[in-house]
C-alpha cells in the first residue's frame, strides 16, 4: 500500500466532511482553522492525527538509518 492509499484509508476513520481537510494536514502540514478547532473536540481526528505523524517520523527515522549505515559502509 502506497502513502496516498494509507493516507486516503486513516482519513476515511474520521467524519466524511473533514476528511479533505485531514489529507491537507498530513500531506502538507497546513489545515483550515475550522478544522483545527474541530480536531480540538474530536478524539477520532486527533487520533488519526497523531498516526499519521507517527507513520512519518517512522519513515524519517527508518531513512535515517539507511543513510547512516551507507556512510559507515562506504
Amino acid at each position: 500500500m502506497n502513502d496516498e492509499e494509507w493516507t486516503q484509508g486513516l482519513a476515511e476513520t474520521i467524519e466524511a466532511n473533514w476528511r479533505s481537510d485531514f489529507i491537507r494536514l498530513v500531506t502538507t502540514g497546513e489545515a483550515s482553522t475550522a478544522f483545527l478547532k474541530h480536531v480540538d473536540s474530536c478524539q477520532k481526528c486527533s487520533d488519526a492525527i497523531t498516526e499519521a505523524y507517527n507513520r512519518g517520523v517512522e519513515k524519517l527515522q527508518a531513512l535515517g538509518k539507511m543513510i547512516a549505515e551507507g556512510k559507515h559502509q562506504g
